[in-house]
């Protein structure tokens, strides 16, 4: 670290439940389960402003905020809403909203729509946003998607999709799938406008318990790829022009002796094979589910997709296990599972970084994007305890993070490798001061 930027004593810590980093303007997004906060932490808004710029409470009883993510540009907030209890029927309680950011007048204001975003439950991630302005969703009807491009004079248009034609190949054509539930889950796209694709996951086509990646065309709207993963997708993160996927397998089988194939597909027979050999089974099948197992951090685009990195450290050890026995057999076991990859806020990526915040065990794992080193957070704080973990959150391009060390507040600091620019735009705070300098008063003399 170099040094603090911010205090947030004002917002309670410890009912943090995530945080999003503004790509271009100094504020960060921060949701407390039903409550929204944006805070300005330099620049001209925070001069101008103050710290608290923007707030926003679900009054609703059974919602809470799911995830948020800015657009590319900056200018706006997409913020997904869920309910409480993921239960099989839903209540239809769930909604997106979109915070419009003014970067002249340094506002904020929800956007109101000519009708209500109602989404899906299964089928939206948080990674929404085709560019810099346009976002696709999934609607209550799950299979009838919606992209919404947003305008500069508060106007915006709409394109209805339908690829129920596709999508249905997947699950209701799938007759060799005897044993478990067919699917179609967690719709994301890269933010880049040259991605050619949308992508799903899916069962595979035959009773193995793996996932398969589904590469949708934007332009035809047929299914042209697959992916099969040598495992079942537990985490998904996106950035600009990649994603990253972590796999788990279970106790009694696993895949992990297969590698991720990439197939074209030519005809619609292509659709209903798998290549992946048998699993790996454990001679002794317990009932027991384990509390804890491995994940596997997997990266792709649009044109491969490999293990992160190497295979010897892409290893992410003792994770929640979130696959029981059951839970391909039938849609009220499988439908929350689903609802909690799509609703996924750990697994995040920088320009640096990728890093995963585990809130049980509070601290946060890191691995170098570009190079080969891992950590996680902690600190020695001083001489009587030993070095204590923390969750952090990173700026997905400035070396700024969001560190929650206490479970009453969090700090925004500065990490130790800044610039002198990044020193001057965002200077250090007096701790023993309540106010933030960048409010200083001028002192005019009488005449």
């Amino acid at each position: 670290m170099h040094h603090k930027i911010d205090v947030c004593e004002a917002l309670l810590g410890g009912n943090l439940t995530s945080a999003a980093f503004n790509p271009v303007y100094p504020l960060v997004a921060v949701t407390l389960y039903e409550k929204l906060y944006v805070l300005a932490y330099g620049g001209d808004v925070r001069r101008s402003r103050g710290q608290l710029l923007f707030t926003l409470n679900l009054e609703h009883p059974l919602i809470r905020f799911r995830s948020v993510n800015w657009s590319p540009s900056g200018n706006y907030l997409l913020c997904l809403e869920e309910e409480k209890e993921l239960q099989y029927f839903s209540k239809n309680l769930d909604r997106i909203k979109i915070i419009f950011y003014n970067n002249l007048s340094f506002e904020m204001h929800e956007i109101e729509f000519a009708n209500e975003l109602i989404p899906f439950a299964a089928m939206n991630t948080k990674f929404l946003w085709l560019d810099s302005s346009s976002f696709i969703f999934a609607t209550a009807t799950k299979h009838l998607f919606k992209i919404i491009h947003l305008k500069e004079n508060n106007s915006y248009s709409e394109v209805t999709i339908d690829l129920t034609q596709s999508l249905d190949t997947l699950t209701k054509s799938n007759f060799a799938r005897t044993k478990y539930v067919s699917f179609v889950s967690s719709l994301f796209v890269l933010p880049d406008p040259s991605s050619p694709y949308l992508f799903f996951l899916s069962s595979c086509p035959g009773n193995h318990q793996h996932h398969r990646l589904i590469f949708v065309d934007k332009l035809t709207q047929k299914i042209v790829k697959i992916a099969n993963l040598p495992g079942e997708v537990v985490e998904i993160s996106v950035t600009f022009d990649r994603y990253f996927l972590i796999l788990q397998n279970r106790n009694y089988e696993t895949y992990e002796h297969n590698v991720p194939s990439m197939l074209t597909i030519r005809t619609p027979s292509d659709l209903k094979e798998c290549y992946f050999s048998e699993p790996f089974l454990c001679k002794s099948k317990s009932s027991h589910e384990r509390a804890l197992a491995d994940g596997k951090i997997f990266s792709g685009d649009s044109d491969c997709i490999f293990p992160f990195r190497s295979p010897c450290c892409n290893t992410i050890p003792n994770m929640t296990c979130n696959l029981s026995m059951s839970m391909n057999l039938s849609l009220e076991h499988l439908f929350p599972h689903l609802t909690r990859i799509s609703s996924g806020n750990s697994l995040f990526a920088t320009k640096e970084y990728v890093y995963r915040v585990s809130k049980s065990q509070r601290k946060t794992r890191v691995w170098g994007l570009h190079h080969h080193f891992e950590f996680t957070t902690r600190l020695k704080t001083d001489y009587l305890f030993g070095p204590q973990e923390y969750v952090v959150y990173f700026h997905p391009s400035k070396p700024i993070f969001l560190r929650k060390e206490h479970d009453k507040f969090f700090d925004l600091y500065l990490s130790g490798w800044a610039t002198d620019n990044d020193k001057t735009e965002f200077p250090e705070i007096d701790e023993d001061t309540i106010n933030v300098p960048y409010n200083e008063k001028v002192s005019f003399k009488p005449v």
